[in-house]
């Protein structure tokens, strides 16, 4: 399914809150330096509360960025790449990690949606 698509649909609710999610979706990635050189290949997600990279040939290590720890992110002109920048206190520590891939217009807006909606994850689960 096309990114425009999944954007296009309507949001799905949570049974018990108000507020709106969008579906899951792993987008594959090439993790890129400064000068686009590939360092890693893998899939990011962005989920309510965090973005996640998991690498395609070791999907046991997983780099997390709470949306709380993401100082700055963006796209770049011609919208093949993302890139977040990251406080001390994420768990990978500070700094900029850039994301290669045609569908970064839409891990951005997906980010906007969460940043903006100010998500609970404990309102999600229905915790009090």
């Amino acid at each position: 399914m096309a990114a425009a698509d999944i954007m296009a649909r309507p949001f799905l609710t949570t049974g018990s809150s108000s507020k709106t999610f969008l579906p899951p979706k792993r987008f594959k990635v090439k993790n890129v330096d400064d000068k686009e050189r590939i360092i890693q290949i893998g899939y990011l997600e962005v989920t309510e509360t965090e973005v996640t990279f998991t690498y395609e040939y070791h999907p046991t290590e997983v780099i997390c960025w709470p949306l709380t720890c993401v100082r700055k992110y963006g796209i770049s002109a011609d919208t093949k790449i993302f890139a977040l920048e990251a406080g001390r206190r994420a768990p990978s520590g500070e700094g900029i990690f850039a994301f290669k891939t045609d569908e970064a217009r839409e891990i951005n807006k997906r980010i906007d949606f969460y940043v903006q909606n100010e998500f609970n994850p404990k309102e999600l689960r229905g915790d009090t």
